[in-house]
This record gives structure tokens, sequence and C-alpha cells, in this order.
């Protein structure tokens, strides 16, 4: 296989204002959950993004009425009233030294904390406090603007008056825009958006919604959204095809044939490292669409282990195969990061 390199600038560009033409019933169903946005803010109609920065807690449109939430800062004290009992608790995240040199950033909540450095000993986490009117939760990006880092969800518990781990995805982080170094999450009251990472046909991001509670975290959509990796407008870049290849519909009916020197954009798919899934080399999918913003229809696809040991799947050297035909003799110029 040949060596692939990240140069961004190789790929041509699809507009993510092209993403809402493909006809997908799902890409408006936060919307009516979140705040109005600028159209300089966010591009894709996806992924409406809250402008959170000028207020302290954040309060949402949504059915429950009591749902907010705010970003715990360091050494921000915070008041909030865990569990409802009519008592304030006090909230901050704070950097402490131990006998041993190092540091670690902590939630204080009372009298007790809760660590949040990762295990590479980053003290870059997010924390975000949120109150629904099923209770109260932490909700943790561990390393906070890497790419990306691990997603935990803690609940509040009354009797032990402490926060408890309900779950956590490891490989994640939120999803949402940075302004002025300020973090917007994509958040309501029944859903947060989460992004990772998805190494297939080049490198891309990819953030899909998830319900969080007092179950966990479980996902609220089928399939990620795809956008190019590290675009914070997520637009989308073409790949160019070297061959035909044909699309199908979800009942198995090709929908539409390309041929070599056409464009097309990836849209949605599933994640083979999953971490809710685990690793999966068969049968995995991608939906793509034109530039134009035509919807294509989707493309099954297999992980085969490289003959020669090349590393450019996962950790254990996979290349993505259509058909039997090799990611390289399907698309031109296909850009892989790290």
């Amino acid at each position: 296989m040949k060596k692939k390199t990240l140069t961004m600038l190789l790929a041509a560009s699809c507009s993510a204002m092209m993403l809402a033409a493909c006809g997908n019933s799902d890409a408006n169903t936060q919307a009516d959950n979140q705040q109005a946005v600028t159209e300089d803010e966010v591009t894709t109609p996806d992924n409406n993004v809250q402008d959170t920065t000028s207020e302290t807690a954040t309060e949402v449109a949504s059915e429950d009425t009591e749902f907010y939430f705010t970003e715990v800062k360091q050494d921000e004290l915070q008041s909030v009233d865990l569990g409802k009992d009519g008592t304030m608790d006090n909230l901050q995240t704070s950097i402490n030294e131990l006998e041993d040199g190092d540091s670690e950033l902590n939630l204080q909540y009372n009298d007790k904390s809760l660590p949040i450095t990762d295990e590479d000993g980053e003290n870059e986490g997010l924390v975000f406090y949120v109150h629904k009117s099923d209770g109260d939760y932490i909700l943790i990006d561990t390393k906070g603007d890497s790419w990306p880092g691990n997603i935990k969800l803690y609940g509040w518990n009354n009797e032990a008056g402490s926060f408890v781990k309900i779950d956590e995805l490891e490989n994640r982080e939120l999803s949402g825009n940075w302004n002025d170094g300020d973090f917007a999450p994509q958040i309501d009251a029944n859903t947060i958006t989460i992004s990772g990472k998805l190494d297939v046909f080049g490198t891309h991001s990819i953030d899909k919604a998830f319900n969080y509670g007092k179950d966990g975290l479980a996902p609220a959509d089928k399939y990620y959204k795809v956008y190019s990796a590290g675009d914070e407008d997520r637009d989308v870049k073409a790949l160019v095809l070297k061959q035909s290849l044909t699309f199908y519909d979800d009942n198995g009916n090709a929908t539409k044939t390309l041929e070599a020197g056409q464009k097309v954009c990836p849209y949605e798919a599933n994640d083979p490292t999953d971490p809710s899934e685990g690793f999966k080399t068969k049968g995995n999918y991608m939906s793509f669409m034109t530039e134009d913003g035509e919807f294509l229809g989707h493309i099954e696809y297999d992980l085969k282990k490289s003959e020669d040991g090349n590393f450019w799947y996962n950790r254990d050297g996979y290349t993505p195969v259509v058909n039997g035909i090799e990611e390289d003799e399907l698309f031109e110029g296909l850009i892989y990061a790290g």
C-alpha cells in the first residue's frame, strides 16, 4: 500500500450547506432544542451549536423546564443545589500538587473531589455541570481540545452525598465550537453530541447524538455524521473515483453508479471501532452525496488485514475493501492523519 500523508489541501471541498439537501429526515433533530446561532458560527444544519460564552449558565428551550448546564472552570466557584434539598453546594475545578511533584486536575464539590486528569497525565479536561428534572450530572471530556479523549458521565447520589460514575466512552470527545477560549458543546435535556475520528477512505471527524441520564450513554442516531478532520465548519472533502462505483438504498437496491473521475462526499457511517460495539471487520456502512448535495446511497466495506503489515487502520493494520477492491484502487489521493 502506498504511503499516505496529511495534506488537507489535496482534497476538493464539498460545502457543508449541501448536507441538508440529501433528504435525510434526522438532519435537524436537535435544532428545536438548541438556541439560535449566527450563520458564521456554524454552517451545517445538522450541527447547530449554542453560543454560551456570554452566560455563566446556559438554558435551552426544552420540554424539561429545569434543564440547564454550565461549564465548571478552574478556581471559579459556583453554587448549585445538588439533589434539590434546598442547600447550596459549591463546585469548581482546580490543579492540585501531588507529593511526587506531579499535579492533577480535580473537580472540587463541597469537601470532596473527583479526579479529571487522564491516564496520560493531561490536565486539560473540560467539565460541565448539567441539571435536569431527573437529577444532577457531571460530564467530563478528559483531554479538552486534544483529539480525542474520553467522555465520562457522573450522576449525583443523594444518599452517598457524592457524584457516582455512570458511564464512559473511550476515544471520544464532546462536539461543539470554541469561541474566544470558551467551549460551547452541543447538549440539550435529552442528548449530547459526541465526536470521534474515523480512518476509512482517509481521516474524517465524526459525530453522533447520544441519549444520557441515569441509565448511561446510548446512541440516539444509528450512524455518525462524517466531515473533514478538524474542520470546525464541518465541511466535507470530496473523494475522486478511480473506477466505477455503485451505491445502494437500505433495501439493497442499486440507486446510482458513478464513473471514474467523478467526485463523491462521505455523509454518514458506522465506526468499525466504536467503543460501544467493538471492532467490526465485515459489513461496514458509509453513505455518500454529490458535491451538489444529491444523496447517492451507501456502500458496504470490509476491513482486510494488510499484507505488508502497514498500519493504516486502527492498531491492527487493516485497510478498507469494497467488493474485493482496496481503497487505494477505488479513490484517488486519500489523506490520513497520524
